[in-house]
């Protein structure tokens, strides 16, 4: 009985590791298909990089797909800190985020992004 918990265990393993590859294959794959031109993914991409290059040096509030998220952005909303967008192009945002004593810039993927607000200044 033992030796068939094992089996199934290292299956359960197997399948994991499988399941975690098939993710990042997809990503790969979305992120190819938004830079062939003529497809909807690679209009919503160039419609979203206009976006946020007229945000550059602005206070936003950046919203990610549902697969990709980020806890330094997480903290920084939940309390109430500052994300500035520093710069922008066809791939990349780079971002500048402060809360309470830190700081720290980071860069995130044009395609990762789903959605920007303008962070309302709070007195």
């Amino acid at each position: 009985m033992d030796k068939l918990l094992w089996v199934f265990a290292i299956l359960g393993v197997i399948a994991l590791f499988g399941v975690w590859n098939l993710q990042t294959r997809v990503s790969k794959l979305e992120r190819q298909l938004a830079n062939v031109e003529g497809t909807p993914a690679n209009k919503e991409k160039k419609d979203l990089t206009n976006v946020v290059k007229g945000y550059v040096g602005r206070n936003v509030v950046l919203e990610f797909r549902d697969d990709e998220c980020d806890m330094d952005l997480v903290n920084c909303a939940a309390r109430k800190g500052s994300c500035t967008i520093l710069e922008a192009d066809d791939d990349w945002v780079l971002v500048h985020i402060v809360f309470d004593k830190t700081d720290k810039e980071k860069l995130f993927r044009m395609e990762s992004i789903t959605g920007i607000t303008i962070r309302k200044k709070s007195n």
